[in-house]
């Protein structure tokens, strides 16, 4: 549903807050590093920005951000484990900036890595983001984003989990209507200039099943121990092509 009563000006700067505290997330990715620490960063820079971390008491959630290594998929609680280099990390932050709503996810590898295998399954998790964002355009319909997720999941032989997806987003982090990561076209609410939406794919390496570690009740795992990755933006519904709010530069390449 379109949302009228928000002001996009606050939402353009919840965004730019967000992707201030993922360039510092990013560059604290090193080996030796635990994501407890950039978990601490992210929430501290927020707060600097006179906004709030979007996440916390979301279901009892306890941190700022989620931050997933290798098997774990998504909603991973960050912890005192050191990183590697290697390690596959997805960091998901989300803000509230005037209970103005936004939500953005990157995956990024440790250190040098040489695994080609790695490297494609972090690099089609963008392209499907890319792909999905292209289609969000002024009267197409919500599955004609996840086709296009679809087809490049796919296409590059991997697969996304059937329960996670996008979602709407503004005066709660949260909102109808949910984005799959596939299915047909010309199927869902049509998107009208005005909607925000938190475009997710997600993308694993093998098995897509899943399970909640039963010890934080949070941090989802792959079944199989396969790796995955996550990449978001929210963006706005306009005229002519998508507003991405959510990146340094707004509607401008990755940082």
């Amino acid at each position: 549903m379109v949302n009228f009563s928000l002001n996009k000006e606050y939402m353009i700067h919840s965004g730019k807050i967000l992707a201030t505290a993922m360039e510092l997330a990013k560059s604290l990715l090193i080996s030796g590093n635990t994501t407890k620490q950039i978990d601490s960063a992210i929430h501290s820079l927020i707060l600097d920005y006179k906004a709030i971390p979007a996440f916390i008491g979301i279901g009892g959630y306890p941190c700022a951000s989620c931050i997933a290594v290798n098997s774990q998929v998504v909603h991973a609680v960050p912890s005192d484990i050191p990183l590697k280099n290697g390690d596959i990390v997805t960091i998901d932050i989300g803000v509230n900036y005037k209970k103005h709503f936004t939500d953005a996810a990157r995956t990024y590898i440790i250190g040098q890595n040489t695994n080609t295998d790695n490297i494609e399954l972090v690099n089609t998790a963008y392209e499907a983001l890319n792909a999905g964002i292209k289609s969000a355009i002024k009267g197409n319909r919500i599955s004609d984003i996840s086709y296009e997720i679809q087809c490049v999941v796919e296409d590059a032989g991997f697969r996304s989990p059937l329960e996670f997806g996008g979602h709407g987003i503004g005066k709660k982090p949260h909102l109808e209507p949910f984005i799959p990561n596939s299915g047909s076209k010309g199927r869902g609410q049509i998107l009208k200039n005005g909607l925000y939406l938190a475009i997710e794919p997600i993308v694993m390496a093998g098995s897509i099943e899943v399970f909640i570690n039963i010890n934080d009740g949070f941090t989802c795992y792959s079944m199989d121990g396969c790796l995955s990755s996550h990449v978001e933006d929210t963006i706005l519904i306009s005229d002519f092509s998508p507003i991405i709010l959510t990146r340094k530069t707004i509607s401008g390449s990755y940082v």
